[in-house]
């Protein structure tokens, strides 16, 4: 799996974005269909939400590929700057984080593990935001030590 993932670091490096996520959709889309017990984990904990058979599949499939666009974005971490968040990026009450910053108050902030939950910190980093963040670690030190480089 380690060395996929540096295929998918490579391969994010060279491509624009779109085609990033073209490719990676597809690949998610093989994933979803080759691995039986990621797709039945998925259908089991969203079948406490979705109980159409015919919805839970399309979910299931739009959460594979939608972690495939969250690891291109996650690969392509180092190409963020203030002019990428400044263009795609919309902040709303920052305000409340500055006026906390300002007071020297200490935060916790939760974020759910849905869609690109590690962008925040790594938006909050550009904009000049000290923080800690805690993760668990990966089964594999080698993928441990990957995202923890691309995190920090």
């Amino acid at each position: 799996m380690y060395y996929l993932f540096l295929l998918g670091e490579f391969l994010a490096s060279i491509f624009p974005r779109k085609v990033c996520y073209f490719i990676a959709k597809y690949l998610s889309l093989l994933k979803f269909y080759l691995s039986k017990k990621d797709r039945e984990t998925l259908y089991y904990n969203f079948s406490v939400i979705i109980s159409d058979r015919k919805r839970l599949k399309r979910v299931a499939k739009e959460s594979f590929i939608n972690f495939g666009y969250y690891l291109v974005d996650f690969f392509r971490y180092s190409k963020l700057n203030l002019d990428f968040v400044k263009r795609y990026v919309k902040i709303e009450n920052i305000s409340y984080l500055d006026n906390y910053v300002k007071e020297r108050k200490g935060l916790i902030i939760l974020t759910a593990h849905i869609g690109n939950y590690e962008l925040g910190g790594v938006i909050a980093s550009i904009l000049g935001y000290k923080f800690s963040a805690i993760v668990l670690p990966h089964k594999d030190k080698r993928l441990d030590r990957f995202f923890n480089k691309k995190r920090f």
